[in-house]
C-alpha cells in the first residue's frame, strides 16, 4: 500500500524547497535592482551637479567680462571728458590745467574706478608679484553690488566675489622711424619714455578676478591714443 504519510512529507518538503528557492532568487533580484537604481541616481545627480557648476562658471565669466569691459569704458570716458573740458576751457575741473590724460597719469600704474567717478584712484598696491596676488592684497579692488544692481568699490551694498584692477601703461614710439606705429614701446605710467620716443597713448588692461576652486580671472586690453596731438 502507498505510504500516504511519507508521500505527504515529500510533497511538503518539495514545496518548502521551492518557496525557499523562490524567496532567495527574489532577494538577489531586489539587490541587483537597488544597485542599478543607485548607480542611475548617482549618475543623474553627478550630471546635474556638473551642469550646475558649468552654468555657474559660465555666469561668473560673463559677469567678469562685463565688469572688465566696463572698466575699459570708464577709462575711455575719462580721456574723452578731458577733451571736452579742454574744448570748453573748463580748467577748474582739472585743477587749473587740462591735458588729454588728466587723472590717468597717476603715481602708480594700477587704479580702480567706479561708474560715478570723475577720475580713477591709485590703490598703491605692490604689483611686482603679479596681477592676481596684487588684486587679492588690494581691499579697495573688491566690488560691491548696491540695491540698484550697480557695482562699486565704496563698500556700499553687498560684497561680491569679484575684484577689479585697471593697469595703465604708457605707449611710446620713435616717430623718426619709417613705420613708428609698429615699433611701440610700453612703460609703466610713472616711468618716462625713451630718449628718442614720444608719449602717444595709454594701454589699458582691465583685470577682474574671482575665487572659485582657485583664483580665476578675465582680462580685456585696449589702447587709447592722443589722436589730437
Amino acid at each position: 500500500m502507498p505510504n500516504n504519510g511519507k508521500d505527504n512529507n515529500l510533497i511538503q518538503a518539495s514545496i518548502l524547497s521551492k518557496v525557499k528557492s523562490s524567496a532567495g532568487f527574489t532577494l538577489i533580484e531586489l539587490m541587483i535592482t537597488l544597485a542599478v537604481f543607485t548607480i542611475g541616481i548617482s549618475a543623474a545627480l553627478g550630471l546635474a551637479m556638473s551642469n550646475y557648476n558649468n552654468s555657474r562658471d559660465n555666469l561668473d565669466k560673463i559677469i567678469a567680462a562685463n565688469l572688465a569691459r566696463e572698466g575699459i569704458e570708464l577709462i575711455r570716458n575719462v580721456r574723452d571728458s578731458n577733451w571736452l573740458r579742454i574744448e570748453a576751457n573748463d580748467m577748474l575741473a582739472c585743477g587749473g590745467f587740462c591735458s588729454w590724460d588728466e587723472g590717468l597719469n597717476v603715481n602708480t600704474n594700477y587704479v580702480y574706478i567706479d561708474y560715478n567717478d570723475i577720475f580713477p584712484q591709485a590703490f598703491g598696491g605692490n604689483c611686482a608679484v603679479g596681477n592676481e596676488q596684487c588684486v587679492i592684497a588690494c581691499p579697495n579692488c573688491k566690488l560691491y553690488k548696491d540695491v540698484n544692481g550697480f557695482y562699486n568699490h565704496d563698500n556700499s551694498g553687498t560684497l561680491t566675489n569679484y575684484s577689479r584692477a585697471i593697469k595703465l601703461e604708457k605707449i611710446c614710439v620713435d616717430e623718426s622711424l619709417a613705420q613708428p606705429e609698429i615699433n611701440e614701446s610700453i612703460y609703466d605710467m610713472n616711468l618716462p619714455c625713451g630718449a628718442l620716443e614720444t608719449y602717444i597713448g595709454i594701454q589699458v588692461t582691465a583685470h577682474v578676478q574671482w575665487i572659485d576652486n582657485g583664483t580665476k580671472y578675465v582680462e580685456i586690453m585696449d589702447k587709447f591714443y592722443n589722436w589730437r596731438r
